[in-house]
């Protein structure tokens, strides 16, 4: 099963978690049409890594913008990693 999970740039805060979803058959980019950019408001971003391709919502790596927005965006990105394994570590999501 996939999830979607959001983490607060400010304070690493779990902020949303929507699915279950199945492998396969949803899509990073599939999921966040139906999920994330429901919610958000038309000027909120979101940083994601090279699979989100949303329309005009997300930073990812591929985005050109200052080296040091790129480099804050790694941390975000780094710190959402540590939370997705923690979440198999603890076997949380299954169980």
């Amino acid at each position: 099963m996939r999830y979607e999970v959001g983490v607060c740039i400010a304070t690493g805060w779990i902020v949303w978690f929507h699915g279950p979803f199945r492998c396969g058959s949803w899509s990073d980019e599939k999921i966040v049409q139906y999920g994330l950019n429901q919610i958000l408001d038309w000027d909120e971003l979101y940083i994601a890594d090279g699979g989100y391709k949303s329309k005009g919502m997300v930073l990812n790596p591929d985005d050109a913008v200052s080296q040091e927005i790129n480099d804050y965006m790694q941390i975000c990105r780094t710190r959402h990693e540590t939370i997705n394994t923690l979440f198999k570590h603890f076997a949380i999501i299954g169980n």
